[in-house]
Formats: C-alpha cells, sequence, structure tokens
C-alpha cells in the first residue's frame, strides 16, 4: 500500500511539473477590413441617393476626407467583384447600393472603404455635401497584435461616433438638416 501512494504521488509530482513546463498559447485572430456604408436622409425620412426622390443628389459633387486625404464619390471603381476582392486595400468613395439582409432591400447608399483592419486610427471622417455643409463621423480603430502571428490581434476596440451615437448596424443613417 505505501508502495502504491508513493507511485501515486510520484505520478502527481510529475503530472504538476510538466503542467509548469507547458508554454502558453496565445489566442489570436485577423481582424476583417472595415467598410460604412451611409444612407443621407432629410429631416423629413427621404435619401437624397435615390433617384426617385425628386431633389435628390445623385448627381452632386460628394466628397470626404480622412486623414488628410481627399476622396470624391465615384472616382473609383465600383465594380462589386472588384471592391469584395480587394481586401486591405482602400478603394475610397462611391455611390453604390447596399443590400439589406434582413429586409432583403436595396438602399442607395455612399460606401467608404476599404480600411485595412490591423491599421490603428482615431480620426474623423469628413463629407463635404454640395451647398458647403459638412458632417464628421468619427473612427476608431486600435488593437494589440499577436507577438506569435504578424498581421494578427489579440484584442481590438472598433467603432463609430455619429452626432454623439454609437450605431451598431449598417447602413448608418447620416440627416442633413438644412
Amino acid at each position: 500500500m505505501k508502495k502504491q501512494l508513493s507511485l501515486f504521488a510520484a505520478i502527481i509530482l510529475a503530472g504538476i511539473s510538466a503542467v509548469g513546463c507547458l508554454e502558453e498559447r496565445e489566442s489570436y485572430f485577423t481582424p476583417e477590413d472595415i467598410f460604412l456604408a451611409f444612407t443621407l436622409k432629410t429631416a423629413d425620412g427621404n435619401n437624397l441617393l435615390d433617384s426617385t426622390y425628386v431633389d435628390n443628389w445623385c448627381d452632386s459633387a460628394i466628397y470626404c476626407t480622412f486623414k488628410d486625404e481627399v476622396y470624391y464619390a465615384d472616382s473609383v471603381d465600383t465594380d462589386a467583384e472588384k471592391v469584395a476582392s480587394s481586401t486591405s486595400n482602400f478603394i475610397g468613395l462611391a455611390k453604390t447600393s447596399y443590400y439589406e439582409r434582413i429586409s432583403g432591400s436595396i438602399t442607395p447608399v455612399l460606401f467608404f472603404g476599404y480600411l485595412n483592419g490591423v491599421t490603428a486610427f482615431d480620426d474623423d471622417l469628413v463629407f463635404h455635401w454640395p451647398g458647403g455643409k459638412t458632417t464628421s463621423v468619427h473612427l476608431h480603430n486600435e488593437f494589440e497584435p499577436a507577438k506569435s502571428q504578424p498581421g494578427a490581434v489579440v484584442s481590438l476596440l472598433r467603432y463609430i461616433v455619429v452626432d454623439g451615437e454609437y450605431p451598431n448596424y449598417l447602413p448608418v443613417d447620416l440627416v442633413l438638416t438644412e
């Protein structure tokens, strides 16, 4: 019986020391690239990018600034297949359509993206509208890089702020007042 207890104690001690030798594994993931879709609405709820709305901005010059760069709407290739396959590259600003999976509807939007998901920023995206008005949207992306995997992260904090609110769905409604 003493031999069995001694053997059992030796096995336990060996197990404890083996656990102490195990290397801690890092848990990581690769964040998705960032794109944003915005509807432009009047105070009455009309979408300014909807061609059926009488006072639409479909043919109006719209541009935005982000990190000291200027991006004009439709100054980029808006081919859906090219945009979808262009991960980790900034495409620009485009007037396009957004398919809402839940409702099945298609909404005219301004598309801004793609931004590399592993690029840190805390900057304003400023839209410049016809007539000289502007709207600022704050974009924030920060992360802790993974030590064991380049391009991966172990934690991520990403958000946008529009008029003091933190929207959590796309498209984000930008309500433009006179």
